[in-house]
């Protein structure tokens, strides 16, 4: 029998991390965190109503990439 996988498999690839969180791992405030999303300058959040998340694994990508402007890639 093949492993499915699950979310305990990867738990980045099913994460979701609020603004908050997303400002405390680039180390800067929740207002340049919309500021980046407005000018798409980094993944963009899903919006759930009113609520922001962002995947962990989008911005994982995006850190490793060298965090490029997300308005000048072709694949985003």
């Amino acid at each position: 029998m093949g492993h499915r996988r699950t979310a305990a498999d990867s738990p980045s690839e099913f994460e979701f991390l609020t603004l908050d969180e997303v400002a405390d791992r680039m180390g800067c405030s929740r207002r340049h965190v919309r500021r980046l999303c407005e000018r798409r300058e980094m993944p963009q959040p899903l919006r759930l109503g009113a609520l922001l998340r962002w995947s962990r694994a989008s911005l994982d990508r995006w850190v490793a990439a060298g965090c490029p402007r997300m308005d000048e890639q072709v694949d985003q």
